[in-house]
């Protein structure tokens, strides 16, 4: 499943293919609120569990186990592309963003002090860039191919 996924949001990125706002918020508009409300609960999790971390905890593990690793980086690229693409037009991705942003800015995913790291690091790498991501910028289509790692 993550093989396809990467394909597409890579096809989508790379070609450019003409997706107008109105073609897919109409139609799509409960599909982009449940993804958005998908994306504020993975992070909420991680975040708790990262307050609750003890040299990698539940976490280090969870973040590596095949179903879970799809379902966390995948929700988190299809959010990063939709921003890329300027499909928000409710700004619904824009909070998931700042939750993005908070988790970054407030959570270490590395401990350098025991040399562990608590996320899977394409999971870190994922909200950084959602974190950050903009409509049709450039450093933001380059992070998007990088997550597209398969």
């Amino acid at each position: 499943p993550l093989l396809v996924l990467h394909l597409a949001v890579f096809t989508i990125i790379k070609f450019g293919l003409n997706i107008s706002q109105d073609d897919v918020l109409k139609k799509e508009s409960d599909y982009c609120a449940d993804l958005a409300d998908g994306a504020n609960y993975i992070i909420d999790i991680l975040a708790k569990q990262c307050s609750n971390c003890n040299r990698g905890g539940i976490l280090y593990d969870a973040t590596r186990h095949n179903s879970l690793f799809v379902d966390i980086q995948g929700t988190l690229l299809a959010c990063i592309t939709i921003v890329y693409l300027g499909l928000d037009s409710s700004s619904v991705f824009l909070g998931v963003q700042q939750a993005a942003n908070s988790f970054v800015s407030q959570y270490d995913t590395h401990d350098a002090s025991h040399g562990m790291v608590t996320l899977h690091p394409e999971i870190t790498k994922a909200l950084q860039v959602l974190a950050t991501a903009k409509h049709d910028d450039t450093e933001t289509r380059s992070e998007i191919n990088c997550l597209c790692f398969l």
